[in-house]
This record gives C-alpha cells, sequence and structure tokens, in this order.
C-alpha cells in the first residue's frame, strides 16, 4: 500500500501506470521458451535499471527520432479510431452534442497514457535494448504525456458529477452505486480474464498457477484497493498496474453522499463543496489526486456558461496559451506539482469554455467512446505482441527504431480493434442501460 499512496502523490508516474504502483518486477516466467527468450531469471531491480540507463554500446535514439516515433503512434491511434467509427455499428457513442466535447477529451486524455507505455514495452518485458534505447529525456517526456492523461481522466469524472449527479433535490444512492458497478465491473472482470490469460502463455500451466490464480482472483478483482498480486511466478502488476487509478475513482464516488450531504445542508453549490470535500482529503490523506477531482468539479460550471463571441475569443486564446506553456515548458512542469495542477486546471477550464470542434470530430470521440475498456487493455496486448513476437519470430530488443515503430503501431491497433470488440459487445448495454452517469432522483 505504500507504493500505491507514493504513486497517488507522484500524479501518476509512469512507473506506476505500467507498474502498478512502482512495484519491483520480482516475477519470472517458466515457460521454457519463453524463459529462455525473456530471460527474465535475472534480478528485476538491476534489469529495471538497465533499462533506463543507456547500455554501453546502445546508440540512444535521437530525441528527434522519440518525438516521430511519438507523433507516428498517435496518427495510428487516431487513424484506427476512424476507421472503426465507419466500419463498427454503434461507433462513436450517441452523445449529446454539448457533451460531445467530453467524450473526445477522454479520446485525449487515454492517447496521452498510450503514448507514455507504448515505448516502454521492452521495459516491462525487461528486456534489455540492443538496437537503440531512450535517452533520459525521452523518458521524462513520457512520464509528462501519462501523468496528464491520467489528470485530465481525473477532471473529467469530477466535472461531471458536479454537473449532473449534485443539482438533484434527492439521490437514490442505491441506485447510483449498483449503476457504477453495472459499468465498471464487467469490462474489469474481463479485464482480470485476459491478464490471467497472458499470463498463462508466459508461465507454465500447472497445479501451482491453476491454485495460486483463483487465490488471486479476490485482489486482482479489487480495482487497485490492493497490491496486485503474482500468479505462479508471474507479476500481475506488469498487466493491471494501471487499476490503482480506478482504487480513485471509487473513492470518490463513495465521497460523494458526503458531499451530497454539505450541498443540502450548507446550501453551497455543488462544485464547491466537491472542492471543500477534496481540501480535506488533501489534508488527510495528502495532495495527490483529489486535486484534480476538485479541479474538474471548479471547472463545471464553465461547461454551461452561455458566452459571448468576444468572451469565447479570449477563452481560445487563453487555451492556446496554455497548451504553448505546456509544450514548450514541459521538462519544468514535469518537475513541479503545483505548476503541473495550475496549468491542467486552466487546461480544462478553457476547453470547458472553447469545446473546441476537434474535441467533437468523430475520431476523437470514437477513441473516447471505448476508452474504459483500451484503459484496461493496452498494456497487455502490447506485453503479448511483443513477448510472443520475441518467442517465435525474432528478438525485438535489437529492431531498430522503425522497425519498432512499426511493431509498436501494430500493437497499438490491435488493442484498438480488441477495446472496441469490448465495448460494442459488453460496455454498451450498460451505458444504454444508463445513459448517464447519474442515478434517477428518489420517488
Amino acid at each position: 500500500m505504500n507504493d500505491f499512496h507514493a504513486c497517488a502523490d507522484a500524479f501518476a508516474h509512469p512507473a506506476c501506470l505500467q507498474a502498478g504502483g512502482g512495484l519491483p518486477w520480482s516475477g519470472t516466467t517458466t515457460g521454457a521458451a519463453l524463459t529462455r527468450a525473456l530471460d527474465l531469471s535475472r534480478d528485476p531491480m538491476a534489469a529495471s535499471d538497465a533499462l533506463r540507463t543507456p547500455i554501453t554500446g546502445v546508440a540512444s535514439l535521437p530525441f528527434a527520432g522519440s518525438l516521430l516515433m511519438l507523433a507516428c503512434l498517435l496518427a495510428t491511434m487516431f487513424g484506427s479510431a476512424l476507421l472503426l467509427s465507419r466500419r463498427a455499428p454503434g461507433l462513436p457513442s450517441v452523445s449529446q452534442q454539448r457533451t460531445r466535447w467530453l467524450d473526445g477529451l477522454r479520446g485525449v486524455a487515454v492517447a496521452l497514457v498510450m503514448l507514455n507505455h507504448a515505448p516502454l514495452v521492452l521495459d516491462n518485458l525487461q528486456l534489455a535494448p540492443t538496437g537503440f534505447a531512450l535517452d533520459g529525456r525521452t523518458l521524462s517526456l513520457l512520464d509528462y504525456l501519462g501523468s496528464i492523461g491520467v489528470q485530465i481522466f481525473f477532471c473529467i469524472t469530477g466535472c461531471l458529477f458536479a454537473h449532473k449527479l449534485l443539482p438533484a433535490r434527492d439521490v437514490d444512492w442505491l441506485l447510483f452505486f449498483f449503476r457504477r458497478l453495472q459499468r465498471l465491473v464487467p469490462v474489469y472482470a474481463v479485464a482480470v480474464l485476459a491478464a490471467l490469460a497472458v499470463a498463462a502463455l508466459f508461465s507454465r500451466v500447472d497445479r501451482h498457477f491453476v491454485a495460486s490464480a483463483f487465490d488471486a482472483m479476490p485482489r486482482l478483482m479489487a480495482f487497485g484497493f490492493y497490491s496486485l498480486p503474482r500468479v505462479g511466478a508471474f507479476e500481475t502488476s506488469r498487466l493491471l498496474g494501471m487499476s490503482w487509478t480506478l482504487a480513485f475513482e471509487w473513492r470518490f464516488y463513495v465521497v460523494l453522499p458526503l458531499v451530497f450531504m454539505v450541498i443540502r445542508l450548507g446550501k453551497a453549490p455543488g462544485s464547491v463543496a466537491i472542492v471543500l470535500v477534496a481540501m480535506v482529503l488533501m489534508l488527510v490523506g495528502g495532495f495527490g489526486v483529489w486535486m484534480f477531482f476538485a479541479l474538474g468539479a471548479l471547472a463545471s460550471p464553465l461547461a454551461r456558461l452561455q458566452t459571448t463571441d468576444g468572451q469565447r475569443t479570449a477563452a481560445r486564446g487563453a487555451l492556446c496559451l496554455c497548451v504553448a506553456s505546456m509544450v514548450l515548458n514541459w521538462s519544468v512542469i514535469d518537475r513541479d506539482r503545483i505548476l503541473q495542477g495550475l496549468h491542467v486546471l486552466a487546461l480544462f477550464a478553457c476547453v470547458a469554455i472553447v469545446r473546441p470542434r476537434l474535441l467533437s470530430s468523430r475520431g476523437a470521440v470514437t477513441l473516447g467512446t471505448f476508452s474504459y475498456s483500451l484503459y484496461l487493455l493496452h498494456v497487455m496486448v502490447f506485453f503479448a505482441v511483443f513477448g510472443l513476437c520475441h518467442a517465435h519470430l525474432f528478438d525485438v530488443a535489437a529492431l531498430s527504431p522503425l522497425a519498432f515503430t512499426l511493431l509498436t503501431s501494430a500493437a497499438v491497433a490491435l488493442a484498438m480493434a480488441l477495446s472496441a470488440l469490448s465495448y460494442l459487445l459488453l460496455e454498451r448495454r450498460f451505458v444504454d442501460v444508463q445513459s448517464a452517469p447519474e442515478p434517477r432522483p428518489v420517488r
């Protein structure tokens, strides 16, 4: 649990996002071919250190090359989303026009998280690169992208519930929590089963593995409230490490009745009540994640404002300045949590006012539509694609930058296709039942 809280205080550091709260990768695979191919019997912490430090004789990819690789991956994400939207009935979701920008913003957030994880797939496989290495500046940029993506997710949650749930005169909280379970549990259960299947591919499936898988199920299904267990000798944190963020989402849901009580007793607006409760929780549990729920709640009234042309023009200018600052000064912002929080607040507030058409575009909305499935499944797809290629086809650690980018792009496209399938077959039916995140008032 110490790793979990350290991860929250670090604002979604990439090690937390990729490897489950920075937990050491202490598992080893026992499948004969994969053990030889992946060489996971060496000391895990030494392996992790080696991967983050350029190996003698291995050239580091120039920072411009890293940017080009990230641009290719980003193009793959939105290009795949557009293709899926034209080929798959039901994509994108049928959103009200005034909330499409939120769906698009979800798409941007999950894209940033994937940009954090995709280039680090060799790190997750504990393979020391021999073709090229990522330099320290690139690793810092990946940290930054992942943290901003997760922070935007938290802001969206705070904004939605401040906007839709808290103005209600009365709330059926049992129905609310039932719908949250109905919305989140089925896809998460599929992700857990998929993680066990991937773990089985990289393990010797014997009686001990099966028994440990059954024993691990309660902790695996705990939405990140507990450290993720081993199954056999396989560390499941390597596949489900992002689940720590879901634990904070559930914490936020649990405090909503308290927020509702503050509103009713103190006659405070919903966004103000969320901020007050979040401030108390920040004092008790640390600065961390709660700040971003509060920032989203603060921005919620802005999404309902009827603005003039002049006000929207001013907001567009402020949005451009904010984005420019986040791009040009990312290395400074990445090291200062207060500065980062202020930039995210300004970004989210400006987006809520402007609601850019780009966020309402078909590709962005489609990506946001299945962002929950994609958030849960993408790391294990990357792991399986690279691990199986390494075991049976070629040495992925020796790939050139171009070959690595092409294989990663293929893994990204596959992750998106599988996530869209998860949405269409499972997730959509519960979204359609709810049609909105808030429960009905008590009659």
